[in-house]
């Protein structure tokens, strides 16, 4: 509940923001239809351009990119030509910005506003749709469109930094029935870390859990942590945590978000499974992408 409402939250901030662009920003690029396949990227001017030079008149393609010659555009003068550098149909293709959903080399909130028409069903395509999921999530959506906002105000100072890795350590380990086990939830390539939160499932049939505690990485450096009251409910457990104060700033890097202990009841395999998770950064700004990497404790009777 605590992720959809953040979701919420930040799609409504991306849509409010955009109506205050007015219509201007709305408006779909003349050559949206024609974007879906092919998207102008950066326009070539020759630099001795004259009138009649007809620069351009060509075409040559390697990969997923192309130059096509437009040998009677005029922006340097009457039938002086151009040559436009461009995308085809969606592989990467630099030096389109991460974010610049409309493809005019600038990210600004004019994307987020495509990309809520897009989310809206009122676009049918984006011009540079390989850039537009800097969420990370797999789709084009409002998120996308909140991080582009916050991006263009200056809130977060890029796109695209992770992903940032949650995951369950050791990924696997054998125990024995009777005993007792942990495994760490491990935070990587985070920076400036303010708050986490995510779930753990796991077989409670076969494991039986202990404690659920805080790791020591989020206050590490120096700042005062609090966690709110760990659920743990039918095989799921989840912690919340949060720092407080904006200095000192975050810890970076890789260390331990929580510790969880298990006893062994009997003999089978308990996958624990991460799901839910949010990393932000003091400011409450979310750290995205987010890789998990799940793990599994088999038990095994005695003296096997």
């Amino acid at each position: 509940m605590r992720k959809e409402f953040l979701l919420a939250l930040l799609a409504f901030t991306a849509l409010a923001s955009a109506l205050l662009l007015g219509h201007a920003g709305f408006r779909p690029s003349p050559h949206s239809a024609e974007a879906a396949l092919l998207s102008d990227v950066r326009k070539l001017l020759g630099s001795d351009a004259d009138a009649e030079a007809s620069f351009g008149g060509g075409v040559a393609v390697s990969g997923d990119s192309a130059i096509v010659g437009a040998s009677t555009e005029d922006g340097g003068g009457a039938r002086a030509g151009a040559a436009y550098v461009t995308g085809l149909g969606g592989g990467p293709f630099a030096p389109t910005p991460f974010g610049d959903v409309n493809c005019d080399g600038i990210v600004d909130p004019v994307d987020a506003a495509f990309i809520l028409q897009f989310s809206a069903g009122l676009l049918g395509a984006l011009p540079c749709a390989w850039v537009t999921d800097v969420s990370g999530d797999g789709s084009t959506n409002p998120l996308d469109a909140a991080l582009i906002l916050q991006f263009a105000a200056g809130i977060i100072p890029s796109l695209g930094v992770g992903p940032f890795t949650l995951r369950a350590e050791p990924v696997s380990q054998t125990v024995e029935e009777g005993s007792l086990t942990s495994i760490d939830i491990v935070a990587e390539n985070v920076a400036n870390l303010g708050a986490f939160q995510f779930t753990l499932s796991y077989d409670p049939s076969v494991t039986i859990l202990q404690t659920l505690e805080e790791g020591s990485f989020l206050g590490s450096s120096g700042r005062a942590v609090v966690c709110l009251r760990s659920t743990v409910v039918d095989g799921e457990a989840e912690i919340v945590c949060t720092s407080l104060g904006s200095e000192p700033p975050g810890p970076e890097g890789s260390g331990v978000l929580a510790t969880v202990t298990y006893y062994a009841l009997t003999r089978g395999s308990s996958p624990q499974l991460l799901t839910d998770p949010i990393l932000a950064d003091i400011a409450a700004v979310p750290l995205l992408p987010i890789v998990t990497q799940d793990g599994v404790i088999d038990v095994t009777a005695p003296g096997t």
